[in-house]
């Protein structure tokens, strides 16, 4: 025992003089640092102890103690693990009332979309005319600033009018012509079916967070473009330059200014007026259908929009709502701490 003593004692004072010798090296090193510069073999000699200092081992240290075994594996619980369990503490009921009213907002765009459609479909074969177009267009912008005027008051409803009205209108009478010779290379068809999915498109992008007051900003960038440019190409194919700017100025009232509009009425009119405004869009979207002749297959694309308004408004809904049923969620102390805001 007495041999091992002065053996360690021995190891910690070789450690300590050898710490002690690095400490005044280095105090050598940092004095010719700060004198004034030196060449030849001097300087060669000091960069070659600095290397070596910097590349010398660290001072031995006290070694970790070694791992204690635990009486138990790493996966062990004990009887009372759950007993703190949570099945759906954090899961939200459904109301089908709140459910349906928002499902509303997306029946809403189907009138719209199908209502832009229809009009572009009876201005190709001829059933309705440019100047009955135009007049129902600005009809729409005046519903727009009556709706903005009495949600919002006669000062929103006028800077309505001086900021969209003018810019709107001049801008699309600008762009008609580049409207009509845009796609003249495509061919028909494929016109068509391009502006199919870019309105079905429209529909899967849109934001209808939004129209049900759950955002304070339009968003929907890709929406918007594919609503566009739809009509952009079934523009392309109208005869008329007076044509174009009807069916340009309906997508800009439809797809960009009516959004506000909706919203309003569901945020300040209440849930009455978003139902009412949502019965009348899907009239005016019949009736747009049923002026489609029989020939043309007027019964199936009634029968589809009656199908999918009613499957979007209520059949959806009421399947969420029971579908919340077998939703399992589970907490405990597994869980990750939350910091609790102060």
């Amino acid at each position: 025992m007495a041999s091992s003593a002065r053996r360690a004692s021995s190891h910690a004072s070789a450690s300590t003089s050898a710490n002690d010798d690095e400490k005044r090296w280095r105090r050598i090193l940092y004095r010719c640092a700060s004198s004034p510069p030196v060449r030849g073999a001097r300087a060669s000699f000091l960069r070659s102890l600095g290397r070596l200092l910097d590349s010398s081992p660290p001072a031995a240290s006290r070694p970790p103690p070694p791992p204690r075994r635990q009486p138990y594996p790493d996966n062990h619980t004990d009887d009372t693990f759950l007993e703190h369990l949570v099945l759906n503490g954090r899961i939200v009921p459904r109301r089908l009332s709140r459910v349906v009213l928002d499902a509303l907002t997306v029946s809403q765009q189907i009138a719209v979309v199908t209502l832009k459609a229809c009009a572009a479909a009876h201005l190709l074969s001829g059933r309705l005319s440019a100047l009955a177009l135009v007049r129902a267009d600005f009809a729409l912008l005046a519903i727009f600033l009556l709706l903005t005027a009495s949600l919002r008051g006669r000062a929103a409803a006028l800077r309505a009018l001086v900021r969209t009205g003018p810019l709107v209108v001049l801008g699309i009478a600008a762009l008609a012509p580049l409207f009509r010779t845009m796609t003249e290379a495509i061919s028909d068809d494929t016109a068509v079916a391009s502006a199919v999915a870019s309105l079905f498109l429209h529909l899967l992008t849109h934001d209808y967070a939004f129209l049900n007051d759950r955002t304070a900003r339009l968003g929907g960038t890709v929406s918007h473009g594919a609503a566009m440019f739809a009509s952009a190409l079934i523009s392309s194919r109208l005869e008329n330059l007076d044509a174009v700017f009807a069916d340009a100025l309906l997508a800009a009232v439809l797809f960009i200014l009516f959004p506000f509009a909706r919203r309003d009425v569901r945020v300040v009119a209440g849930a009455d007026a978003h139902v009412a405004l949502t019965l009348a869009a899907h009239l005016a979207a019949l009736a747009a259908l049923r002026a489609i002749p029989a020939a043309s297959g007027r019964a199936v694309f009634v029968g589809g929009y009656l199908v999918a308004a009613l499957a979007v408004a209520f059949a959806a809904p009421v399947a969420l709502v029971r579908a919340m049923r077998f939703k399992r969620q589970i907490n405990g102390p597994w869980d990750e701490a939350k910091v609790a805001a102060e």
